[in-house]
């Protein structure tokens, strides 16, 4: 009501900030350090604590590469660690312990490559509200827990810049992002939905790979250009349909494979490459409409998915790789494009319900378990004049007295004589 007034009169009370990170709304010591770069040891010596035992810490001023080896191996205590208000300088070289320590870009506002690596201790960290990168290995390995806020401005996280760390909470990414580097969250506990801004350009390999706890539906970049090997390999909380932007024409090695999406894939017809294992493991489901641009399919593309209805292989291809659409629920018909010569082992293995396939004229090889267990294969037919090569286990357990072969009508004799295939009873000519 007016009678009162509280003044502080000391610096020894520490300015009371809302920073959850640090003192979780707790009266806990919080000390406050205002330091120029590479004099934070003088600067805690200054307000009379000893950095062998401080906890929790939020930072004010400047700081370089020097200031972060102080935190990083000085203070053996260090829990809580708040850099909200700090600027960095970029150092190309500095003295610590006697020695001349490196620094491989001399950038302000960029947090050091290394800096807090295998700092386990420290369980809590705000970030600077004027940073730019996040560079290589910064909290490789460090202690982290809970939730992770990557300030707007940023436009680069290096490689394995948080793996390693024990996050729980929830993930937040600023709207300025360009670059994730490869594994920067590789095994991450996070618990929240994947919010990746659109901004983003490049994702590196393995960078989301294992985490689990991820949920919700994965909506990538439209400006993603660049996708690393394994990048969401084994999120095996993300649900739903999954739709390649029109920028990415490269799909990499095991991208998404294991992710149980289960929704419908949605491919654009400039994608030219699709590594192996990309798609595997993941419940699709509808038609799979593949791009007309790609000629490269690798093995295991599409292994243990859902897909329904027929489908036709563009034409570019030259082969189809090993177990590429095994264990998938085709119904209907596949037609193999003329110039592909050779169907490699178990390509179309276990897809039960694939009732006819049409093969081309330029084929030369069927090989080992092709076509195993396609129970449901009624009608085979083959465009080549030359009977190609099948190995004896292409269909193995397709039940070959019910199955038709339609041959030109000018091999008729060659196919009835052929060793390869001698199996098939019902051979008509076309």
């Amino acid at each position: 009501n007016g009678k009162y007034r509280l003044t502080l009169v000391s610096e020894s009370i520490a300015p009371w900030e809302n920073d959850i990170q640090s003192h979780d709304a707790t009266a806990t010591e919080y000390a406050v350090i205002n330091t120029t770069a590479g004099h934070l040891n003088d600067s805690i010596a200054a307000s009379h604590k000893d950095l062998t035992k401080v906890k929790r810490m939020k930072v004010t001023g400047t700081i370089n590469a020097r200031d972060f080896r102080i935190m990083c191996d000085s203070m053996p205590n260090l829990t809580a660690l708040n850099l909200k208000d700090v600027r960095i300088k970029g150092v190309y070289r500095y003295m610590f312990g006697g020695s001349w320590c490196l620094e491989d870009k001399a950038e302000d506002d960029v947090l050091p490559g290394f800096c807090f690596k295998y700092k386990k201790t420290l369980t809590s960290i705000v970030l600077p509200d004027v940073l730019k990168r996040i560079n290589p290995r910064a909290f490789d390995g460090a202690g982290l827990t809970g939730s992770l806020n990557i300030p707007e401005g940023v436009v680069e996280i290096g490689d394995n810049a948080f793996v390693d760390n024990d996050f729980t909470g929830v993930l937040t990414l600023p709207s300025t992002l360009k670059k994730i580097g490869s594994d920067a969250f590789n095994s991450a506990g996070f618990k929240c939905p994947l919010n990746l801004p659109d901004g983003i350009e490049e994702i590196g390999s393995g960078c989301f790979w294992d985490c689990r706890n991820l949920y919700g539906k994965l909506i990538l970049p439209s400006h993603l250009k660049k996708l690393g090997s394994g990048a969401f390999r084994g999120c095996t909380g993300l649900k739903g349909d999954l739709v390649i932007p029109k920028s990415l024409t490269v799909i990499p090695s095991g991208a998404f494979k294991a992710c149980g999406l289960g929704g419908r894939l949605q491919l654009h017809g400039d994608i030219t490459t699709i590594e192996g294992s990309a798609f595997s493991a993941n419940g699709f489901i509808g038609e799979l409409e593949l791009p007309k641009s790609l000629t490269v399919l690798e093995g295991y593309n599409f292994q243990e998915n859902d897909f329904s209805g027929s489908f036709k292989i563009p034409k570019g291809l030259l082969s189809i790789s090993s177990f590429a659409f095994s264990n998938c629920a085709f119904t209907g018909e596949a037609e193999i494009p003329d110039g592909v010569t050779c169907i490699h082992g178990w390509a179309f293995s276990n897809s039960e319900n694939l009732q006819k396939i049409i093969l081309p004229s330029s084929l030369e090889l069927i090989d080992v378990g092709a076509f195993y267990n396609c129970k449901s294969l009624r009608v085979i037919e083959c465009k080549s004049t030359v009977p190609p090569v099948v190995n004896e286990s292409a269909f193995n357990e397709v039940p070959l007295e019910d199955l038709t072969v339609i041959v030109p009508k000018s091999a008729l004799n060659d196919y009835k004589s052929s060793e390869s295939w001698s199996g098939f009873k019902h051979i008509i000519a076309k």
